[in-house]
């Protein structure tokens, strides 16, 4: 499947191509709020990709109802509730690559600029954070807002011997409190703020942006490390009791060179190596009735 090459065969021996592209990858985001925050993850965060192309990648013989139900399809696969990783260029973890499978045609076709609406606190509602950010002005009045963030959010297997575990994480807290207070035209030092001085309005936008930050996609990973490809030959094309291709006889077809890719865990490899083997299983039948034939 890294080739083409086999595309390029099957396709004149009269199979039916979906056009491969990559999936399976992490997405580049220049954004001033994720400055200096590489490394933190956040366990329960709510994805959405938005502002991407129709879905144009099909052939002559794909139905428009078909087009619409594969649409369909993807279109539920563009929202992710997973854990998510701030990397030094943008974006990565479960939630991510999950997306990034799902919407692998639609983020080729608009050439991987798309909006990301990140909810980083979805076990709550924004009027819920709003309530406990108005509590937690008069419970924490003379203390400063920038020092400790009053929200809790589920924490992953890995934060066991974390002391903060449990906590929104404190750089992202800073940052979308910084980013809050610009966006309010607030020139007070938002992280020595003291809660009480802090305006209900500015708490407010603060749990919006908690809920619903945007943020601009530039592109996929800046390493190319995408795992796998989406696209190959079609399915119909191929008997999946043998591996044999319905236009060529003799003819098997395996792995990457198929339409079938997979989210992360193993299920890229996991159908390289079955498809494989039912392949090779079936040549070597059809040899050995060949040889009892002879």
């Amino acid at each position: 499947g890294a080739s083409r090459v086999a595309y390029e065969w099957a396709s004149q021996l009269g199979h039916g191509i979906a056009s491969p592209v990559p999936s399976l990858f992490t997405l580049r985001v220049v954004d001033k709020r994720l400055d200096g925050l590489a490394g933190v993850s956040v366990a329960d965060v709510a994805v959405e990709l938005t502002q991407l192309s129709a879905d144009t990648a099909s052939d002559s013989k794909t139905t428009s109802k078909q087009k619409n139900a594969r649409q369909r399809r993807r279109n539920r696969g563009l929202k992710q509730r997973r854990e998510l990783l701030i990397t030094h260029w943008g974006f990565s973890g479960p939630a991510v690559l999950r997306l990034s499978a799902f919407g692998a045609r639609q983020l080729h076709d608009s050439a991987y600029a798309a909006e990301l609406l990140v909810n980083w606190r979805p076990c709550s509602t924004e009027q819920q954070t709003v309530a406990e950010l108005l509590q937690a002005k008069e419970r924490l009045g003379a203390k400063q807002i920038g020092t400790f963030c009053p929200l809790s959010v589920p924490s992953s297997a890995h934060d066991a011997d974390n002391a903060d575990a449990g906590l929104f994480p404190r750089r992202l807290w800073r940052s979308l409190l910084l980013h809050t207070f610009e966006s309010d035209g607030n020139s007070t030092d938002a992280i020595n703020a003291r809660w009480r001085d802090v305006k209900d309005s500015v708490l407010r936008e603060l749990a919006r942006e908690i809920h619903r930050s945007v943020f601009r996609v530039a592109g996929k990973g800046a390493f190319k490390e995408e795992f796998v490809t989406c696209g190959g030959v079609r399915l119909s094309d191929v008997d999946f009791r043998t591996m044999e291709s319905k236009r060529v006889p003799h003819m098997f077809l395996a792995g990457e060179q198929l339409d079938v890719d997979a989210v992360t865990g193993g299920f890229n490899l996991q159908a390289a190596w079955t498809t494989g083997y039912i392949a090779g299983a079936s040549i070597r039948e059809q040899i050995l009735q060949d040889r009892a034939d002879a």
